[in-house]
């Protein structure tokens, strides 16, 4: 969910009950004063952690100071599910919210899904809770606890497995096939989704994303192409930077 102060007109996304903003890094009397007036304008708001660094590393980490309220941890309710996380801790992007519902609306009941890249859950509970069964896998033990403390919190727990490990071991790891793969993936990872393709029954379906420029899809379709994985559909969902878009790709196995 995105918001506006009324008075300074500073965007920021929001998570649970913090407000995420990207201001000039420190704690300046300007910085603090536009978080106070956001707190004050925004009903719910309790906290502004104002990102100071990118998310970057193997877990997706940003950094963030926080300039009005106290503390990081947050529950954020998304589709009649709820999420509790650390923003200093683990990857979160409210943004994918629609994306997020309309992949979990393709999930029949009794499908085998794996998600690697998984986070806090956002993709994985949605998608047990539509009666499918779920392997999902993070690098990051501190999102792997999240993951089961949301799995517990959204009554889904018997239906997911919450694996700590690599996306890149998954071919190594597991025996079972599975009949769709959502691949939530971060830069520099494009490779993936033809990596774990072994571990999808014939006919399955891949949603794998990617950071492109429009110019670039054509490219990576005809590259999927000459491994057999016909993308059978594309969309934009949501600009990351200037002239660069988040891209779904619907991918047969």
């Amino acid at each position: 969910m995105r918001g506006r102060g009324k008075a300074s007109l500073v965007k920021f996304d929001r998570i649970g009950d913090i407000a995420c903003t990207r201001l000039s890094p420190g704690r300046t009397e300007e910085n603090v004063r536009t978080a106070n007036e956001i707190v004050a304008q925004n009903p719910g708001i309790r906290c502004v952690a104002n990102r100071v660094s990118p998310a970057s590393g193997a877990f997706r980490v940003a950094g963030y100071e926080v300039l009005s309220g106290s503390g990081t941890v947050t529950c954020h309710r998304e589709s009649g599910f709820s999420y509790g996380l650390d923003l200093r801790s683990a990857f979160f992007d409210p943004r994918l919210a629609h994306e997020r519902k309309r992949v979990a609306g393709m999930v029949l009941p009794g499908e085998k899904v794996l998600i690697p890249f998984a986070g806090v859950g956002p993709f994985a509970i949605p998608v047990a809770a539509r009666g499918a069964t779920v392997v999902t896998a993070d690098i990051s033990r501190e999102c792997c606890r999240w993951l089961l403390h949301n799995a517990r919190q959204n009554r889904v727990e018997k239906n997911i497995t919450v694996l700590c490990a690599d996306a890149g071991d998954l071919p190594s790891m597991i025996s079972t096939t599975f009949d769709r793969a959502i691949l939530p993936a971060p830069y520099g990872m494009d490779t993936i989704a033809v990596r774990l393709a072994p571990l999808l029954k014939e006919g399955g379906t891949i949603h794998a994303y990617h950071f492109k420029k429009a110019h670039q899809i054509p490219d990576l379709m005809e590259w999927y192409a000459t491994f057999g994985f016909p993308v059978v559909a594309s969309r934009r969902c949501g600009n990351v930077a200037p002239g660069v878009c988040r891209w779904a790709l619907e991918i047969r196995a």
